[in-house]
């Protein structure tokens, strides 16, 4: 028998559907996402449909494996203003706040979504407020923890491919998602020492940003490229040992390995090496619009959030007086 083919808003159905299969459907339908942002979006959802099945006496599940029977349980029916506001309450009193801006904004999307897809005829979170996104400033990591973390990158069976994957990341402030789409050769310039980032979503040559790179990494890159991709045929850069580009749980297994290697105090976070590049930038002497550029933000607010503070020698460095430049010394 031929398989049944469905569009999403067939799939979607009604309000007695499964979550999870609505759920299911809005990913399809929102290919326009950045999978990292869908992926975001999906698991906001979830966690607002085990907390509300958790207040409804179903028992929370350990892990996202787990949670099936609960996402088949739970309808579209229960996406109301009164249980998001209840999540949302409960994550900010437990102080994640920045979850609750997150987890708030993916329901508030999906909200959209199901009147789109006649679930609901009516969006079901109109005057829903998504809490702001806290503004705190992020952390770099210190100077003495790079040597460590790479010191750790390289203790594995895999370790010349795990530290210039951390080492790119440290340097080129590059995020996770945008290091495991990085294609050889297209977005490797060796001899012109730039790295092409490019959002796969997008259609337009706006959507590419480049980063110049140093002459250590460009030495590690190639170095991992003769031992890792002797072949030099086009595809996924960094590989897993089977020679197939690196998945995303390969990449998450990678940086979760590192941080139990390395000191709790540490708090080793793969987001902390972008965090670092913006800083050694700004550092380095680079303009705030120039480092917002290499960083790929549309908002120098946002660059500023992730830049770490600087010490008065730095500042020196970096603010270069203008006055006697622009108008000359005194005369006499």
């Amino acid at each position: 028998m031929e398989p049944l083919h469905l569009n999403w808003s067939e799939m979607a159905r009604s309000l007695s559907s499964p979550i999870l299969d609505v759920l299911d459907s809005f990913e399809r339908s929102r290919h326009d996402l950045r999978e990292s942002t869908m992926r975001g979006y999906l698991a906001g959802i979830w966690r607002f449909a085990v907390f509300t099945g958790s207040q409804n006496g179903l028992e929370v599940p350990r892990s996202r494996k787990d949670a099936r029977p609960i996402l088949m349980t739970i309808t579209p029916a229960a996406l109301t203003l009164e249980n998001a506001n209840r999540y949302i309450d409960s994550l900010v009193r437990r102080k994640r706040k920045t979850t609750a801006h997150h987890d708030g904004r993916a329901l508030a999307i999906f909200s959209e979504w199901c009147v789109e897809a006649r679930i609901f005829p009516a969006d079901p979170l109109a005057g829903f407020k998504v809490p702001k996104q806290p503004n705190n400033r992020r952390r770099p990591f210190q100077d003495e923890d790079v040597p460590l973390i790479r010191k750790a990158a390289r203790d594995s069976d895999m370790g010349e491919r795990d530290e210039t994957i951390v080492v790119v990341a440290i340097a080129c402030g590059l995020r996770k998602d945008e290091l495991r789409n990085l294609q050889y050769p297209e977005d490797v310039d060796l001899p012109g020492r730039v790295l092409y980032v490019r959002d796969r979503a997008a259609k337009t040559d706006a959507s590419i940003r480049r980063v110049v790179m140093d002459d250590e990494i460009v030495a590690m890159l190639d170095e991992y490229i003769d031992e890792w991709r002797p072949s030099r045929q086009p595809g996924a850069l960094f590989l897993n040992n089977h020679g197939d580009g690196l998945t995303y749980g390969g990449f998450a297994s990678i940086f979760r390995r590192l941080k139990r290697k390395l000191p709790r105090e540490m708090d080793f976070k793969l987001h902390r090496a972008r965090n670092t590049a913006i800083t050694n930038w700004l550092r380095n002497g680079n303009d705030l619009h120039t480092t917002m550029k290499l960083a790929g933000h549309k908002s120098p607010k946002v660059t500023e959030r992730y830049a770490g503070e600087f010490t008065d020698d730095e500042l020196r460095k970096l603010v270069r007086p203008s006055f006697t430049a622009i108008y000359g010394k005194r005369s006499a």
